[in-house]
């Protein structure tokens, strides 16, 4: 699956129509129905998970700014060590925390500050708090409006001075009467917002003073925040995938898969998939990993698009891949933890978990929902 840059590099506007790569011999590509599963891995695993410490877990598990964070009814957050940084108040009946590992993540952490989503279980509305990053205290900074359509934040990041969310409900997408909102983190107030009427926005994140706004249904919206208004737009139907970027190229997985420079709005790359995407695409140091709805683990070289490998593992990949160290782990909806090496898809770790577990990575430590354990990841 190759593609030459010179010719695939193609600007993408408002109603363009965007045409994968065919696929060309060489690539390197298992047939349909070969496993790199636990049925079928027979070797020693090459990787070594040692029980490092314990922790009490809430329902959900992310890592971000360097530890990790858990939760359910509060939140956790815990240093790769152990050591507990802080743990919120509950938050109020009624209300969860926001925090998942896809596409319905709606909480941010850098060395700035803390934000997160809270969703409401009885139809009021959503709220966004600040988080005391020491301390773990809790700030209101705006509900949302009581009327049974903006229930849940499913989608917030950090600009300067500006919160910005993206509030919604748990109903179909022709209900949704979604608001991009934005607010002064320190008076509360509420900048400016943007509707996005019967669609789900599923990722917001800003680049060199713009927001990128990923919706189900209108593509790709790119946000000036001076100009305040919407300059561009990427017409790509991502479904419910969350689109990657990596310092100035994002990554969307459309029906095929295409590298577009943040900056100039050129695409790099495109290249057909021939599997169905289920999950955000992973950014690697040499290549970009994503999951498929029939079990496959596909990487695909940074450069140009190449398929480097694909291995199949039992069941859905239901969560994002996780890349470190040069080593892609891949949770399945079977409850199987997979790892392989980055560059050659080969086997490293093979275990079988609960179905449905949640699991993150941070500074070589292992943490998942199967249990109240930390591992250390040695090889």
């Amino acid at each position: 699956m190759t593609q030459s840059n010179n010719c695939s590099r193609r600007r993408l506007i408002s109603g363009c129509s965007i045409l994968g790569a065919s696929y060309l011999a060489g690539c390197l590509r298992l047939e349909d129905g070969s496993l790199g599963s636990d049925d079928s891995f027979g070797g020693e695993n090459i990787i070594d998970l040692s029980p490092a410490w314990e922790t009490t877990l809430g329902s959900f598990i992310l890592a971000d700014d360097g530890d990790f964070f858990t939760g359910r009814s509060a939140i956790i957050r815990t240093s790769p060590n152990g050591t507990t940084v802080f743990e919120t108040d509950e938050f109020d009946e009624n209300y969860r925390p926001a925090l998942a590992s896809g596409w319905r993540n709606g909480f941010y952490a850098d060395e700035m500050g803390i934000f997160s989503g809270a969703d409401s279980t009885e139809e009021q509305g959503a709220r966004v708090y600040e988080i005391e990053g020491d301390t773990g205290q809790l700030r209101l900074l705006n509900e949302e409006p009581d009327d049974g359509l903006h229930d849940s934040i499913r989608a917030l990041t950090r600009v300067d001075d500006l919160v910005v969310y993206a509030s919604q409900s748990d109903g179909s997408g022709s209900d949704q009467e979604t608001i991009v909102r934005a607010l002064d983190i320190d008076s509360a107030t509420e900048q400016w917002a943007l509707d996005y009427p019967e669609t789900f926005v599923n990722h917001l994140f800003e680049h060199n003073g713009r927001l990128v706004i990923q919706s189900l249904s209108s593509g790709i919206d790119i946000y000036d925040l001076d100009m305040e208004e919407v300059v561009e737009n990427f017409d790509v139907r991502t479904g419910f995938e969350r689109i990657s970027h990596n310092d100035d190229v994002m990554y969307i997985p459309d029906t095929s898969l295409i590298a577009v420079d943040l900056t100039s709005s050129d695409e790099i790359w495109s290249v057909e998939t021939d599997r169905e995407i289920n999950t955000r695409p992973c950014v690697g140091d040499q290549a970009v990993f994503y999951g498929t709805q029939s079990g496959y683990v596909v990487g695909h070289d940074l450069k140009n698009g190449d398929q480097l490998w694909e291995t199949r593992v039992e069941g859905v990949v239901s969560q994002p891949p996780v890349f470190k160290d040069g080593i892609i782990w891949v949770g399945s909806e079977r409850g199987g933890l997979t790892a392989f090496e980055g560059q050659s898809g080969d086997i490293l770790y093979s275990e079988d978990l609960e179905p449905g577990f949640e699991f993150a990575i941070q500074d070589g430590y292992l943490l998942h929902s199967d249990g109240e354990t930390a591992f250390e990841i040695q090889s």
